[in-house]
């Protein structure tokens, strides 16, 4: 009766027990994916259509959809040929609870159609902030061109972008609730990238969180922070000899050392650090860096 049912259905679809082995596929599913009957049923749908790095993540949202946490739900999955689609499927418990999972394909969409590794790419995107649907993504823009088949609600940010099953341990969203608007964090980027993301949060409006990721050059942080220093000097009115003092310290260096750089006395130096503290209201070296944000 099921198999019946199946092939007069006109969308792809999949019928799996508990343990997420396929049970029947219709002709729509085949012609969707390539992948004969006798080749997938009696597979697990991980085995068969999951990308190697996606599998367990695919396989906890399955076991999610059984226990009927999940209702709808998008995946990348490898067609016969190994070239990779994404689905935008629905999950449906039939049978006893728990005992069976139909899976009906609503889209195919071509990988191409959705930018490769999300996270390397300059972003703009809101989430829900409720507990119930914390991260999924309401709108999300490649500095200002939409994504196709993202925005409906039905992925949330972590997942989207970092693979992850759960809210990432920085994420602004998510600190005291007592700090202001906007919150920032600032990434270290990946090893050898010369680089930092700077991950900005505000909320727009009540319910949801507008979040912006951007990445910052190290040389570029270079200029922004010799910018940031001189206008702080310039309002304490440092004098040039003091500004330079001032960078030195700021870079941890010895008072001996910035005398030989500077060709000094060491007396004369911790003469002009006096002066620098004072007239930055600082008790310290430790305590300028903080006064200054640095």
């Amino acid at each position: 009766m099921a198999e019946l049912l199946a092939e007069r259905g006109e969308q792809p679809l999949a019928l799996l027990d508990r343990r997420g082995k396929i049970l029947l596929v219709n002709r729509a599913m085949e012609s969707a994916l390539g992948w004969g009957r006798d080749e997938v049923e009696g597979k697990s749908w991980v085995e068969v259509f999951a990308p190697a790095t996606q599998s367990a993540q695919i396989a906890h949202r399955l076991n999610q959809a059984l226990a009927g946490g999940l209702r709808q739900y998008e995946c990348e999955a490898v067609d016969r040929e190994g070239r990779r689609v994404r689905l935008a499927l629905e999950l449906t418990r039939v049978g006893k609870p728990g005992q069976c999972l139909l899976v009906v394909v609503q889209r195919v969409m071509a990988v191409d159609e959705l930018p490769a590794q999300l996270a390397q790419h300059e972003l703009d995107y809101e989430i829900a902030t409720a507990p119930s649907s914390f991260g999924s993504v309401q709108r999300l823009e490649l500095v200002g061109r939409t994504v196709p088949g993202i925005g409906d609600g039905r992925r949330v940010c972590f997942e989207l972008l970092h693979e992850r099953q759960s809210p990432c341990e920085d994420c602004p969203v998510l600190r005291d609730g007592r700090e202001t608007w906007p919150r920032v964090v600032v990434r270290r980027g990946t090893p050898g990238a010369e680089s930092f993301t700077i991950v900005t949060a505000e909320p727009p409006r009540a319910g949801t969180v507008r979040v912006g990721v951007r990445f910052v050059a190290d040389e570029t942080l270079r200029v922004i922070h010799d910018a940031r220093l001189a206008a702080v000097a310039d309002k304490a009115r440092l004098s040039r000899r003091e500004k330079s003092v001032l960078q030195y310290l700021l870079m941890g260096r010895a008072l001996d050392d910035i005398a030989t750089i500077l060709g000094l006395r060491r007396s004369t130096v911790k003469f002009h650090q006096a002066n620098i503290l004072q007239k930055l209201g600082a008790d310290s070296r430790v305590d300028l860096a903080r006064l200054l944000g640095l």
